[in-house]
């Protein structure tokens, strides 16, 4: 059938960097622009139970928080985006809220459309601080009454209070110049100290019992994923490193009740699992000895992580990532045998102890929303909040299966499949790869509604946890050193090449789609492997790494082996702009035009190229957006745009 090309062209470069909307260029013919009933098949009267809009407005519970006297917690509300974790910026949504747990009672703490994140409860429970619009504040429970603890520029976070609550330290980075800070607990403007040198700082402060002084990560290494916990002086003075200098990634330290023991998570094994120490660092321990990873290391605004000490400091609570389930688990310190914790498999996240016996946590999987559970030791656990919406049923999904292929290179390779719930394996379904955000990020058996809308749409979907993502220990982040990008395409196009392999899809019609780490992966792949995929969908990815001013640049320097100036060959190969001419497939482009992470510029840099050599593509720029779609109006036409566009190209 004769195509046409329907374009839009001609806007002089100054324009691309304001207008919301840019170039549409894109392959039409009457088959792709309006596909007929009989050239769906079977799947085209089957239809999702649940709606783009219901998905865009629906919010769920994130992080929790127990306060000191266990009767009580505060959350925030969060939502995803294509698997990537958004705080809610608009309307009551945005929100602190405690709940009583003794009476299901929930109250609102704070008031305003802006996003709330990380509460933090005062010691003697009065007060809870919390971060908003890059700064630090409190709300007071009893009268509601909230301050603005910092004003400055620079975002501070990581609020932490001393042990009589009288100070608060935070990390920030103010002047340019990464610090720890301590200030009055009633604001920066009553009492403030850098307690940490210029350039040297760092991330999750905690305080040690008896205020002396105050843990924290930081970045130092040479190994680009390594972290160390240090100590320093709650008074100020030269940081003390408490875990050996291996390249090891070390988290989340915690006291235990009588503050003798410091428990942390460390790769040093190989896998991220748990580890003590005493608090001057001079005696390490491996608690629990197993491979499998326990860190989330992708998300730790969407969910508090880190193990929980019991209140008489036998058994911490925490998971245990068995190919994307985090299962929760109580290790007994002294032993360290572990116990599972709930007998379904997705997604747990440790709260609390509420008593030795009673723990709070929450679970989440695939078909079920997050939310928070109590559970006495030996019994069955009780729902504390419920979050589900009658059109999103564990019955309206799809069906979800564990996988496991070879790449070309002999590496093994996990992911999930997902299928129409209405599906045979007679059918032949277009199918989509997806790949995941961060690096080191990875899909998990967790909500992300989404990906259930575009199976019950008629498409079978393999998600791919390829070389370089967390869960899998160590060794596996680390394959993709020496390259950039391209060790993961390996992984890539054998998933591609076992999708098309499987019952019920059709090979001719396959698709990739990818966020952020996923969405440069994407593009990488039209352009460097133009045979595999029939469309493509970039949300938030990054088209070249060449000249990138990020805090993402270590990450291109540690990958490549040396800076673009020592290997200007190897980031050039690195980045999809610069292989626009072999691209074959259509592209959407979805992106905003704040971006932090990944600078608008560069779309308009591979805009720029497809125009050049006559590619078929899309995009679509939102304004006043970050990494992520916040504002509901511009979820929902992004989710309808997407869905528009693989169905035209793949139906």
């Amino acid at each position: 059938m004769a195509a046409s090309r329907v374009c839009v062209r001609g806007l002089p470069r100054l324009w691309w960097s304001i207008v919301p909307v840019v170039a549409v260029c894109l392959l039409v013919s009457a088959a792709s622009a309006a596909p007929p009933a009989a050239a769906r098949g079977a799947d085209a009267e089957r239809a999702p139970r649940f709606s783009l809009e219901q998905l865009a407005t629906h919010r769920v519970p994130g992080q929790f928080v127990l306060s000191p006297d266990r009767r009580s917690v505060v959350y925030t509300h969060v939502s995803r985006f294509f698997g990537h974790p958004i705080i809610p910026g608009f309307d009551e949504d945005s929100n602190l809220f405690l709940l009583d747990l003794d009476n299901g009672a929930r109250v609102r703490l704070t008031s305003g459309a802006d996003a709330t994140a990380y509460p933090a409860f005062s010691p003697d429970g009065r007060h809870v601080a919390y971060e908003s619009q890059g700064n630090i504040w409190s709300v007071e429970i009893e009268s509601g009454r909230t301050q603005r603890l910092t004003t400055h520029v620079s975002r501070d976070r990581g609020a932490a209070w001393s042990p009589d609550g009288s100070e608060i330290a935070f990390a920030s980075g103010r002047w340019g110049r990464p610090a720890l800070y301590v200030m009055a607990a009633t604001g920066e403007r009553d009492g403030l100290r850098q307690i940490t040198p210029d350039g040297f700082g760092g991330l999750n402060p905690v305080w040690s019992p008896d205020g002396e002084y105050i843990l924290f990560i930081a970045s130092r290494d040479e190994h680009f994923y390594s972290r160390a916990i240090y100590r320093v002086p709650a008074a100020g003075g030269e940081p003390e490193r408490l875990t050996p200098r291996d390249d090891a990634r070390n988290n989340w330290p915690t006291f235990s009740p009588d503050g003798t023991r410091i428990a942390y998570l460390s790769d040093r094994s190989g896998y991220l699992n748990l580890w003590e120490m005493t608090p001057d660092g001079r005696e390490h321990r491996h608690v629990y000895a197993v491979e499998e990873d326990q860190d989330y290391a992708e998300n730790d605004y969407i969910q508090t992580i880190g193990p929980r000490w019991s209140p008489d400091g036998t058994q911490l609570l925490h998971f245990t990532n068995r190919l994307g389930n985090l299962l929760l688990i109580s290790v007994d310190v002294a032993s360290g045998e572990a116990t599972r914790l709930g007998g379904e498999e997705g997604g747990y996240h440790p709260v609390g102890w509420l008593a030795d016996d009673t723990v709070a946590f929450v679970h989440e999987s695939y078909r079920r929303p997050p939310d928070l559970y109590l559970m006495t030791l030996g019994e069955s656990a009780r729902q504390v909040t419920h979050s589900g919406h009658a059109a999103l049923g564990e019955h309206h999904f799809d069906r979800l299966e564990s996988v496991w292929w070879t790449s070309e290179d002999g590496v093994r390779v996990h992911g999930y499949l997902r299928r129409p719930s209405w599906s045979t394996p007679e059918d032949r379904l277009p199918g989509i790869v997806f790949s995941h955000t961060y690096n080191v990020g990875q899909f998990y058996n967790q909500w992300n509604p989404i990906f259930g809308y575009m199976a019950e749409s008629g498409y079978v979907l393999l998600f791919v946890n390829h070389r370089g993502s967390s869960g899998y220990g160590r060794e596996f982040r680390d394959l993709p050193r020496g390259g950039f990008g391209q060790p993961q395409q390996i992984d890539i196009v054998s998933g591609a090449e076992f999708l098309r392999a499987q019952p019920g899809v059709d090979p001719d019609r396959l698709g990739m789609l990818g966020y952020s780490m996923g969405g440069y992966l994407t593009q990488l792949a039209l352009t460097t492997r133009p045979e595999v995929f029939d469309v493509g969908v970039s949300v938030f990815g990054l088209g070249e790494i060449t000249w990138d001013p990020q805090r993402s640049h270590q990450n291109f320097i540690w990958h490549l082996g040396g800076t673009q100036e020592e290997l200007p060959d190897a980031w050039a190969h690195a980045s999809p702009v610069n292989h626009v001419e072999h691209m074959r497939a259509p592209l959407l482009i979805v992106h905003s035009d704040g971006d932090p992470i990944e600078p608008v510029t560069k779309v308009w840099n591979f805009v720029h190229e497809m125009e050049r050599h006559d590619k078929p593509y899309e995009v679509r720029i939102y304004r006043n957006e970050a990494h992520g779609l916040q504002n509901v109006d511009n979820l929902v036409d992004a989710y309808h745009r997407i869905m528009v566009f693989l169905d035209r190209h793949l139906r």
